[in-house]
């Protein structure tokens, strides 16, 4: 019983964070792709840089779902 009680804070935790890394990831190409880069004539860094927003986008995906989880997990009381 205390197992499954862990490994639902755990997966709130882990949740979070890959939340967190998923925004900083997106940021990251907002910033260093989109923002720096304006007005430049080589556009290439937009395509090179798509799969830190991949990343990004998966991460946030995960993150949530992993949160989401955790919290029904937490809230139902079956863990």
């Amino acid at each position: 019983m205390a197992r499954r009680k862990i490994f639902a804070y755990f997966s709130l935790f882990i949740g979070s964070l890959c939340t967190f890394a998923g925004l900083a990831f997106s940021a990251m190409y907002v910033f260093g792709a989109i923002i720096d880069r304006w007005g430049e004539a080589d556009q290439s860094l937009l395509f090179w840089h798509l799969p830190i927003l991949f990343l990004g986008i998966f991460s946030i995906t995960v993150g949530l779902s992993m949160s989401f989880w955790g919290l029904n997990r937490i809230r139902s009381g079956n863990s």
